[in-house]
């Protein structure tokens, strides 16, 4: 059978659509993991952050910087007031490298299928949201009183690392993002596959004309983490 020109145009194009589709299902099967590894706190887990904070003074025109060791404790699990299961998540600070600690902040932490809530100082924030996927917006103050607040997957699967651990598939929130001439709003958390919190940034600084600063940055980088 003789085969036309136009036929074999439509094959090709059939053939790349199906290739092309192929490809994009792939691509999406990449993601296709169990969204509750990035939150994975259970009763026991116990994690390691080094804390470091960038203070500046406007009055004073001094920047201050901090160093500390915070141990975080998942301890027992019960029901909440909405009904729900969730863990109390006790942070321990210490300003010596370790040698001795003080309690920092109690929070607690809900986990289930649909996304990961936690507590902290008093307010629950929606930090993550499924199906897990690029771009996906969500309001981060679903839960609290603080006004709606757009919470965005910036990365998926991608590879992060600090000084201590490379943890080659995380997850990437990015909480707040704005910026201006006088003024620079960013936190970002990133969350690693069955480790949980990796990093975590916060950045409020204005910027004044006497080109003095006022405000405040905090990194959070795990440094060690203990399964149960």
């Amino acid at each position: 059978m003789r085969v036309t020109f136009r036929t074999k145009i439509f094959i090709s194009s059939a053939l790349a659509l199906l290739l092309l589709h192929a490809c994009s299902k792939n691509k999406t099967e990449t993601y296709d993991f169990k969204s509750t590894a990035y939150y994975n706190y259970q009763t026991g887990n116990i994690r390691d952050y080094d804390l470091d904070s960038i203070s500046y003074d406007w009055a004073s025109g001094k920047t201050l910087k901090y160093h500390f060791l915070v141990r975080e404790r998942v301890l027992e699990s019960y029901v909440d007031l909405s009904g729900k299961q969730a863990v109390r998540i006790e942070q321990y600070i210490s300003r010596d490298t370790g040698r001795t600690f003080e309690i920092y902040a109690v929070n607690t932490a809900i986990v289930e299928p649909t996304g990961f809530q936690r507590t902290e100082d008093n307010q629950r924030y929606q930090k993550i949201i499924t199906p897990i996927t690029v771009k996906r917006k969500w309001n981060g103050n679903l839960y609290n009183n603080l006004g709606f607040k757009e919470f965005q997957f910036a990365s998926v699967g991608s590879v992060f690392a600090n000084k201590y651990n490379e943890f080659l598939n995380c997850v990437v929130v990015m909480q707040q993002n704005d910026s201006s001439f006088i003024s620079h709003d960013k936190e970002m958390e990133i969350y690693a596959k069955d480790q949980g919190l990796a990093y975590r940034y916060i950045k409020h600084v204005v910027y004044h004309d006497s080109d003095k600063a006022e405000g405040f940055i905090t990194e959070w980088n795990l440094k060690k983490y203990w399964e149960k």
